[in-house]
């Protein structure tokens, strides 16, 4: 039948059926026999007491007259029956008259066999008397041979024991034969069209097998397994569809995916990831995450993933070494259990692009696009960082803005071009001055400043460094300068303060190196100021004006003069036009001091002939 001995049902049916009948029959045949040894003893011991009855009276009269060799005789012919082992007369003293034993027989059971199964069979012994005349002669002991009578009762009860063997076997051999042709047969079929089953198809079985099992156990198992196996196949069919779907999701997701198992080695690679990683499936399958990882990224995000919780999902940026090259890469992580077991799943997304854009808006932001130095803003962000961390030591720091001077007239006489390659050469060229602690920065037109940062705790040590600085600063800014084809002879104007991190915000700071700058630019330009709190009055008056000024041009606040002009001779040859600007407050403001003001702002509030 092409069946494993230790997998088919049937010839593990037949074993235990033969097995199961060979033991009741040999337990049958054991009680047949223990009950036939108790009934052997009843008929062992009637015999022996209907021999003893025929030697009884014999026996007495030889021993009454005392005739040894008579009662010798009369024993030995008992000694002739086999089961008797031993035969002894005594007198009514207890003396012993005669006595013999059998001679030495072999028997295929030993003493102690014999012994256990008739144990209680013992000596039988019987008085010796005389009737006429009265005489007790004594007792006659006859000691059974207990190893044949056991033969005997075995020999007796074998072929009894053959026959119930024979004949349990027999019907075991029927039975199991039976059940072969009744249940085996039927569910090997059953079977053998399950396991040819092919997905999508009906259960298929003879009509013959529906006819004798309609009704039966196997009639209702084929009817279970036929509505198990449509269920099953539905659900494979939906399986397969969610297998695809997936599969498909997977290799067409833009993201790069990785699947990782319990050891954190790579169970899935789908073509996002294998393109992004300049790696095949297979060669990537089983290996280590660690071998994508940069050695210093792989610390940190080793770290991440083996405190990361299940269905907490969690998004990071790391670096990969891609063919030398690290490649940013944003991955999403999640960890979560399916059948007992953990498995990771990382979504990689390449975000050079990104970095690389963000690191160009962060130029924009902060750098200067003609000089490529540091902006306004970048060296805002820094004074208030170093405003911050000087708040916790004693330690004095300086801003210096540098204004070029002359810088409109040759940018409006050779044209822009010309004082953007300017702007650029001075940033060259005050380059060398950048230091760790330096920051040189364009702040905008053609002004310009510097940040140090810790240059000491001495003050007048600190005030002679600035001033060394400044001096560096407006020796390079004097040197020619290669603008287009143009050699350009430019000087600068600085102002300087300096600082310990008491001054409150950064503000104050700029605004008080803004004025230190103009105050420098007042002196005659081509020098360098250092912030004293006296120049913050004259700034603040300076301001003040300005406003004024704005106010009075808006309302019309001026007053137009005329002043007549004459010759040597006296005569009146013209007239000069006068502005004239009275306040409410103030009463009338001389030109001297707002007509300055004016011409910086662009008010051009100035004093010029009328013209005759």
């Amino acid at each position: 039948m092409g069946v494993v001995l230790s997998r088919s049902l049937f010839i593990k049916q037949a074993i235990l059926t033969l097995a199961l009948a060979i033991v009741l029959s040999l337990l049958s045949s054991g009680i047949q026999f223990l009950e036939g040894i108790r009934h052997q003893k009843t008929q062992i011991d009637q015999n022996f007491d209907e021999l003893l009855a025929v030697v009884e009276k014999p026996l007495a009269e030889a021993v009454f007259r005392l005739d040894v060799d008579f009662a010798q005789q009369q024993i030995n012919s008992l000694l002739l029956t086999p089961s008797i082992a031993h035969v002894e007369v005594r007198d009514e003293l207890g003396e012993l008259f005669v006595g013999a034993t059998a001679a030495e027989r072999h028997f295929s059971i030993s003493h102690s066999i014999a012994d256990y199964f008739l144990s209680d069979l013992q000596a039988y012994s019987r008085k010796l008397r005389l009737e006429k005349p009265i005489f007790q002669a004594g007792h006659l002991v006859v000691l059974p041979e207990k190893r044949y009578l056991l033969a005997k009762i075995f020999q007796e009860h074998l072929s009894t024991l053959i026959y119930n063997l024979f004949k349990d076997v027999l019907l075991a051999s029927f039975i199991s034969l039976f059940f072969y042709f009744l249940v085996t047969h039927p569910l090997m079929r059953l079977t053998e069209s399950l396991t040819a089953l092919e997905h999508n198809q009906k259960l298929p079985l003879s009509k013959a097998f529906y006819r004798h099992h309609r009704s039966d156990e196997l009639g209702h198992l084929h009817a279970t397994f036929a509505r198990l196996w449509s269920k099953l196949s539905m659900a494979l069919s939906d399986l397969e569809r969610s297998n695809s779907h997936t599969k498909a999701m997977i290799e067409h997701a833009a993201d790069g995916i990785l699947l990782l198992d319990e050891n954190n080695n790579i169970t899935l690679v789908n073509t996002a990831a294998e393109y992004m990683l300049k790696r095949k499936s297979a060669d990537l399958h089983s290996q280590s995450l660690e071998s994508l990882h940069t050695s210093a990224s792989w610390a940190p995000f080793v770290e991440i993933l083996m405190s990361l919780k299940v269905n907490t999902p969690i998004t990071i940026e790391t670096f990969y070494q891609i063919q030398h090259v690290e490649l940013p890469v944003e991955i999403r992580l999640a960890k979560y259990k399916i059948q007992n077991q953990v498995e990771t799943l990382l979504l990689i997304r390449d975000v050079s692009e990104r970095k690389e854009t963000e690191a160009h808006i962060h130029h924009l932001a902060y750098y200067d696009p003609i000089t490529n130095l540091p902006n306004r803003q970048y060296l805002a962000d820094k004074l208030h960082e170093v405003l911050q961390r000087q708040q916790s030591s004693v330690n004095y720091s300086a801003v210096v803005f540098m204004d070029l001077d002359r810088f409109k007239t040759i940018n409006d006489s050779l044209g822009h071009n010309v004082g953007d390659q300017l702007l650029c050469c001075v940033a060259a060229q005050l380059s060398f001055l950048k230091e760790d602690n330096i920051v040189f920065a364009r702040m905008g037109g053609d002004e310009f400043a510097f940040l140090l940062n810790k240059i000491g705790d001495d003050k007048e040590q600190v005030e002679k460094a600035i001033n060394g600085f400044a001096d560096s600063v407006m020796y390079a800014c004097q040197q020619v300068k290669k603008a287009g084809h143009h050699e350009v002879h430019i000087t600068a104007s600085l102002g300087a303060t300096i600082f310990d991190g008491n001054e409150g915000s950064a503000e104050v700071i700029l605004k008080q190196a803004d004025t230190a700058l103009y105050r420098a630019k007042e002196s005659g330009r081509n020098t360098f100021a250092l912030y004293k709190p006296e120049m913050q009055a004259i700034s603040d008056a300076r301001l003040d004006m300005e406003k004024a000024l704005h106010h009075a041009t808006e309302f019309k606040l001026f007053d137009l003069y005329y002043q007549p002009q004459t010759n040597d001779k006296n005569e009146l040859i013209g007239a000069e036009a006068l502005i004239r600007w009275k306040d409410e407050k103030k009463g009338f403001i001389s030109p001297a001091e707002f007509i300055p003001v004016a011409e910086e702002i662009g008010t051009h509030c100035r004093n010029r002939p009328l013209g005759a």
